[in-house]
């Protein structure tokens, strides 16, 4: 049985998380201390959450490294 599709309410508060410097293993330890509370399908749809947060985080650092990287070489950076 595949879980659901989470719902946008734990992904905003993952990401928000993650802007005010959480880390990934913080979110995912309070994900599974939760299992017990709220239930196994409910912590199995914020850790689909949770993965997809964290790989459109990874996207954009990526692409923000890569506009970095555009810029410094044509010489924008060095420019006064």
């Amino acid at each position: 049985m595949r879980p659901r599709k989470p719902a946008a309410e734990p992904k905003a508060h993952i990401q928000g998380v993650l802007a005010a410097s959480g880390s990934r293993e913080e979110i995912v330890d309070v994900i599974m201390q939760m299992a017990v509370y709220a239930g196994f399908p409910v912590a199995l749809n914020c850790l689909v959450a949770a993965k997809e947060a964290f790989a459109e985080r990874s996207q954009r650092g990526k692409a923000s490294c890569q506009l970095k990287g555009v810029m410094l070489a044509s010489g924008a950076a060095s420019r006064s």
